[in-house]
């Protein structure tokens, strides 16, 4: 009998971010190691730009991931 330990599938946390206080759910994603997923679609484009700058950040000082999945729609892991 194999004593192989299988990883559990863990389901990406989606956001869609609406106003700027929405990224401390994300951040707490973050630190719970999941993957996030935000759309940026519904706010001004000067607040995308900064959402996802901090967001590239934290994720940077985290050796994670950041990838660009359509326009306004990313993903952050861990």
């Amino acid at each position: 009998m194999s004593k192989v330990k299988k990883e559990a599938q863990i389901t990406p946390k989606v956001f869609l971010i609406k106003e700027e206080n929405n990224i401390f759910d994300c951040i707490r994603g973050i630190k719970e190691n999941r993957q996030i997923i935000i759309n940026i679609s519904s706010i001004d484009t000067h607040l995308r730009y900064r959402i996802v700058d901090f967001l590239s950040g934290y994720i940077y000082a985290l050796n994670g991931n950041r990838v660009k999945l359509e326009d306004n729609i990313y993903m952050f892991s861990i």
